[in-house]
């Protein structure tokens, strides 16, 4: 049925999802990718928290971010497998025909819907990032930070100086300061 279909489909995306992140673990190349990945989540969290934009203030935070986007391709990934399990069934040109123009009108419509998909996914990493203190959202927002695990790793302090240097531009080109202190 089209229902257990397009579960089973998105379930066989999420484990070439997963592969895909776990084998490029394994690059030691991408090792260094994940540091500045580390780097860029501990300058935001001290930027957040208002403190002056040094290695030391940012050394003290985690690598792991709740709006971070790796979570955030995850949450499109399981949204989108519960959206096309569930409208694709009830959409009759999918459900009824068979053959090329089934697959094109398939593929039309996760290419149309993903789009809103992804800003509803953006509108809960946003919502769950300004409620971390409620428990259900601390919970709900787990599988993003355990799947940074695979994704940023702790930086070297060079790393951190280079995060910080971008961050520092990026908010003075928006008027704005950290601490009192960019």
């Amino acid at each position: 049925n089209g229902f257990v279909y397009n579960l089973v489909d998105g379930f066989f995306r999420l484990v070439v999802f997963f592969s895909y992140l776990w084998l490029i673990t394994r690059w030691s190349e991408m090792k260094r990718v994940f540091q500045y990945h580390g780097a860029e989540h501990k300058s935001v969290y001290a930027f957040e928290a208002g403190k002056a934009l040094t290695v030391e203030n940012a050394k003290r935070f985690s690598t792991l971010h709740p709006r971070c986007g790796t979570a955030f391709i995850l949450v499109v990934l399981l949204m989108s497998i519960l959206f096309f399990a569930v409208v694709f069934p009830l959409v009759p040109v999918l459900s009824g025909s068979a053959g090329f123009m089934k697959q094109v009108a398939a593929i039309f419509m996760k290419v149309l819907f993903i789009f809103p998909i992804a800003g509803l996914a953006y509108e809960i990493i946003k919502f769950s990032s300004k409620n971390m203190d409620r428990r259900l959202v601390r919970l709900a927002v787990l599988p993003g930070l355990w799947m940074q695990r695979l994704t940023t790793r702790e930086p070297r302090d060079d790393q951190l100086e280079v995060a910080l240097a971008a961050l520092r531009s990026a908010v003075e080109g928006q008027g704005r300061v950290a601490g009192g202190v960019v």
